[in-house]
């Protein structure tokens, strides 16, 4: 069959989870190919465990499978489906590492199914240090000095031959993971341990560092044919050695002077054609500009985030071409000829942090990627698209300094200027302006950071400028000036700053002078003197995107940077609800995160690639003029705006600011949900140490403490407890809030739906977890699996009450908890919540798109809505980036701190469980040995844990206090001492791999440093850590029924 002309069955397989270094952007493009392939007449399957992905959405496929990724599963899958040809390019590096596994051992032959991807001799060519060496002579580039290690001995030995620093890399190993610069031989030798466990094919190389060198990378179609094309250039702004998902990255390159460019592009295209690599290829390479030397880092002969970076900037379909090139069709049929693609225009993506949600990591920059999101802005040039970018953080900073914030009010000591700019760190771009107000010159700044003199020169003009703008007064600023400080990326609120004025009168002042953004596709050349237009913009648009006359327009705010606990989940809502809208008139989506999967072959919508500020919408708004805008589908970011935006008259739909204002007082609130019957748990709010303490004595202990405003918080035990916590809290001034925190408590959440005259439940899920875990990172249950009758029923008459009460409109979320048959109401969400995507694969109802319906006139009664029925059970899990962070403990607490979630689906609970443990990575192991620290109020609870365990056939290895008690019920258990008792001790049994899961339960509110360094060591040698009861319970009564029943597969459109 040829696959090019005929119908024919393909898989894609997916990118798994939302992790560091491997986001939504893989969602993105699997949606792209999948929907052209489906418009071509394919059917498509796909395989995938991404609870939060819009390519898992059954609608999306001929066939899904919510299943855990690996080798095994998908075996299974190809027996089933008997595809054609599979794909694995679109699915980051989890998806070509299964692929080469499958090839390399003959499955794909054995089912008669074609490859549409690199050969498994081919993926080895590009990983093998040697083998890819031996090609650069040839194209005249010099030989980086690489070699492989095939043990941690033979890697020591070849970082002493290289001298210090060296770089480790983990060949295989996921995007963003599994490189390391040691400085010394300690360090070597535990990077090296850490790079062989994370390698799948135990592939390691041992380096010489480049270390300050210019790191530029080529994203290159080639066909079939041997016709190459280089779409675009990406130059990081942070020197090699600081991960390119952690670095400001300009596209196009800009370091390079013509020379080194027709250079760079040789080489580039060169390689790819030596390789005969076919489809998208990445090129990373390190660049000298002194000597104008180039050296090779790294070939990826597939999909990558800076492929889809290139994507966002060039306007080309990259993940629907590459399917294309794969089946066969070639460059020039495609339109895709001549020496370049790039646009006249810049972008500029900046990386996204929590860091402050694991403050016992380093917050460093180094070669492992510790990013959580990203942002990407267009603008005229470099400045423009720079200053865009640091407001699309949405951190509070309105551009490169001068924008009022409290971080911008003092000038910092020079010692720690100086120290901030030579370490890499997430705010390094504000010091290097203190820098330069501090005297210090670009030559300076090149010898003391690595960076490129163009990326200083630029910031150069910048602080200048701003020096100038102080010289003059709102009412004498120029026009001619005013144009150029927004074509430099100046916002309203950094003019208001400079001119001594307020945004308001800046924003009024400009509209006066006529000075207005220039809006323009993605992929469209600009035209025009500077003088002649206004500042830049960019949006996205199909070429049948303009709505026919008279059509409303639908303008939905999205989440913007992906960040924990605003990620892929608010992704897929904004997303969802935007191409829901388009069936109603012209849909519009303002966002400015790479990874959203907007962006497929979707008529009536366009993309505006802009900060979500005040100024950049009513820019907006004012040029589409939609009939309406709505907030509720992007999270906290979006619904902040609803305010000052309704203070401009712009016309919001779904729940009104005043209700929205109303839920953030927690005064106002607790009176209205008792005048409705809602029990809340009791809370005050407090000002000093002293109202602190009175009050959290009066709630009774324990209590949750936080910010006031501040939804979570942390909970305490007791008034020392209590008393750390509130001083660090109120020394912010804002205050504090004090709630009474319900121990042991079962957690249940709900997404519903009103119209403002009915309400509707859309789903009920059980924390798996105990109370006081944040529900982001605890596992659900879909239908709940301890819920009785009298709680159902009682949930929907609260969700009523609640929808009708507070005046809610379109979709709500509600999180409870349950304590001796008594319900609290914990939180209200006015909008789309995280747990939509999962609520809405696991009840086949369409959440998002019903609330849209409603918002655009279409009641419940009239969509006939019903509550769903369970055909399955699903169970969200979430995945931990604990890896990344090194000494951070791995326990579970009220702070989110999941990048993502996975699904996993069966027809009873405990094999839902154990699948989705597997889809986020969890080994749980068939036997081996089992170490457990327990709490001593959990001992008695944990006996028969420890029977059926000893029944799996596991050995228990136990702290002296639980072995005891468990050696008293007749259960077998070796004794190991504890960290400082005697040798051996656990950690030693952990690193001799003696040990293959660890149960460590808190002892307490603060864990001890022991039990600390157990798990964070655990989590870094990848063993399995459970740190609840009741994760410990499914996972054990899971993994009884998945040896029983095996891993039964299924799609999702069989149940």
């Amino acid at each position: 069959m040829s696959i090019q002309t005929e119908r024919s069955k393909i898989l894609l397989i997916g990118a798994g989870p939302v992790i560091i270094g491997q986001g939504g952007e893989y969602d993105y493009a699997a949606v792209q190919a999948g929907r052209y392939l489906r418009a071509s007449g394919h059917s498509l399957v796909v395989v995938n465990s991404n609870a939060a992905a819009l390519g898992t959405d059954r609608e999306e496929a001929d066939r899904t499978y919510l299943e855990p990724l690996n080798a095994g599963v998908l075996e299974q899958i190809i027996i089933k489906e008997q595809p054609h040809a599979v794909v694995t390019t679109l699915g980051g590096q989890t998806a070509l590492n299964l692929g080469y596994r499958l090839a390399r051992d003959g499955v794909f032959q054995r089912y008669h199914v074609e490859l549409l991807g690199p050969a498994p001799e081919t993926v080895a060519h590009t990983e093998d240090p040697a083998r890819l060496q031996a090609t650069l002579p040839g194209l005249g580039l010099p030989v980086h000095r690489i070699h492989a290690a095939e043990s941690i001995g033979a890697g020591i030995e070849l970082g002493r031959s290289l001298g210090f620093p060296v770089v480790v890399k983990s060949r295989g190993a996921l995007e963003g993971a599994g490189v390391f610069t040691a400085y010394n031989q300690e360090e070597l030798e535990d990077f090296l341990a850490r790079a062989f466990a994370m390698s799948p094919e135990r592939r390691v190389s041992v380096e010489e560092s480049l270390l300050g060198w210019v790191e530029i990378e080529a994203e290159v179609l080639r066909d079939r044919a041997g016709a190459s094309l280089i779409v675009a250039t990406l130059e990081n702004i942070d020197p090699v050695g600081v991960h390119s998902g952690d670095s400001a990255v300009v596209l196009p390159a800009r370091s390079l002077n013509p020379e080194q460019r027709d250079r760079f592009r040789e080489c580039a295209t060169g390689l790819v054609e030596t390789l005969g690599l076919v489809g998208t290829v990445n090129l990373q390479f390190a660049f000298r500009p002194e000597t104008g030397e180039f050296r090779l880092i790294e070939v990826n002969p597939r999909l990558t985030l800076s492929a889809v970076l290139a994507a966002r900037f060039t306007g080309l379909p990259l993940a629907e071409l590459e399917v294309r090139l794969r089946l066969g069709e070639n460059l020039a049929a495609l339109g895709l000829t001549g020496e370049s693609r790039e646009p006249d225009y810049t972008a500029v993506k900046m990386a996204a942090f929590d860091l402050e949600k694991f403050p016992d990591a380093d917050p460093a920059l180094n070669s492992a990627m510790k990013a959580v999101g990203s942002v990407l802005a267009f603008g005229s040039d470099f400045k423009e698209a720079l200053q865009k970018a640091i407001r699309s953080l949405a951190n509070g900073r309105y551009g490169l300094g001068a924008d009022g914030s409290p971080q911008d009010q003092t000038q910092p000591e020079r010692r720690l200027i100086r120290e901030k700019i030579i370490n890499a760190g997430p705010e390094r771009l504000f010091y290097l302006r203190h820098a330069l107000k501090n005297g210090y010159t670009p030559a300076e700044l090149r010898k003391l950071t690595g960076l490129s003199g163009w990326f200083l020169d630029e910031l150069v003009q910048l602080v200048a400028f701003e020096k100038e703008l102080t010289t003059y007064a709102l009412y004498n600023l120029p026009r001619e000036v005013f144009f150029k400080a927004k074509r430099w990326g100046f916002s309203d609120r950094q003019l208001a700053f400079l001119l001594r004025s307020t945004e308001g009168e800046v924003r009024k002042t400009r509209k006066n002078l006529g000075v207005w953004p220039e809006y323009q596709r993605t992929g469209v050349a600009r035209s025009g003197a500077p003088e002649e237009r206004g500042w830049f913009s960019t949006y996205a648009s199909l070429e049948n995107g303009n709505s026919a006359a008279g059509e409303p327009r639908f303008l939905v705010v999205g989440p913007g940077p992906g960040r924990i606990g605003a990620g892929a989940e608010r992704d897929y809502n904004a997303v969802k609800a935007a191409e829901a809208f388009a069936a109603y008139g012209e849909s519009i989506l303002v966002n400015c995160n790479p990874a959203t999967a907007a962006g497929g072959a979707h008529p009536n919508l366009k993309l505006y690639w802009e900060p979500l500020t005040v100024e950049a919408l009513l820019n907006v708004v004012e040029r589409e003029t939609p009939q309406a805008v709505v907030l509720q589908f992007g999270g906290g970011v979006a619904l902040e705006l609803a305010e000052p935006l309704a203070g401009f008259g712009v016309p919001l739909r779904g729940t009104a600011p005043e209700t929205l204002a109303l839920l953030r007082d927690r005064i106002r609130l607790q009176e209205a949900l008792e005048n409705l019957g809602v029990r809340q748990p009791e809370f005050r709010t407090v000002k000093d140490l002293q109202g602190a303490l009175e009050g959290a004595r009066a709630i009774g202990y324990p209590v949750r403490i936080s910010p006031a405003g501040v939804p979570g918080g942390e909970i305490v035990y007791d008034p020392a407890a209590l008393q750390r916590c509130a001083e660090r809290i109120l020394a912010g001034g804002g205050g504090a809030g004090i709630e009474k925190f319900f121990d042991n408590a079962v957690g249940v959440v709900l997404d519903g739906l009103t119209d403002g005259r009915e309400a509707l439940v859309g789903g009920i899920a059980e924390h798996i977890e105990e109370a006081g875990i944040h529900s982001g990172d605890s596992a659900l249950s879909f239908p709940p699996y301890t819920l009785g009758n009298d709680a159902f029923n009682r949930l929907r008459e609260l969700s009523v009450a609640v929808a009708g009460g507070m005046k809610l409109e379109g979709l709500f979320h509600l999180k409870f908890a349950l304590q001796r048959e008594t319900l609290y109401l914990l939180e209200i969400e006015p909008g789309a919540a995280l747990t939509v995507p999962f609520l809405s694969k696991a009840t086949g109802v369409p959440l998002v798109g019903a609330a849209v319906k409603i918002l655009a006139g279409f009641g419940l009664v009239e969509q006939k809505m019903a509550a769903p029925e369970p055909q399955f059970t699903a169970v969200k899990e979430a995945v931990l980036p604990f890896e990344r962070f090194p000494g951070v403990d791995p326990v579970l607490g009220p702070e989110m701190r999941s990048t993502g979630a996975v699904l996993g689906i069966a027809s009873d609970f405990g094999l839902a469980y154990i699948k989705a443990q597997l889809a986020a990575g969890v080994t749980i192991p068939a036997a081996g040995t089992v170490f457990m620290s327990i709490r001593e109020e959990d001992r008695r609870a944990f006996i028969p844990i420890a029977r059926q365990l000893t029944e799996l056939g596991f050995k228990i290895l136990a702290t002296e206090e639980t072995a005891l008690v468990l050696n008293r019920q007749n259960l077998p258990c070796r004794t190991v001492y504890r960290i400082g008792e005697g040798r051996p001790n656990i950690l030693d049994e952990l690193k001799n791999n003696a040990v293959q899961w660890i149960i460590s339960i808190p002892s307490g509110p603060r864990s001890t440093a022991e039990e600390s360094l157990i798990r964070s060591t655990a989590a870094l040698r990848g063993t399995p850590i459970f740190t609840t009861v009741a994760g410990v319970m499914a996972a054990v009564a899971g993994l009884a029924r998945y040896q029983e029943a095996g891993g039964r597969i299924k799609a999702v459109q069989d149940y």
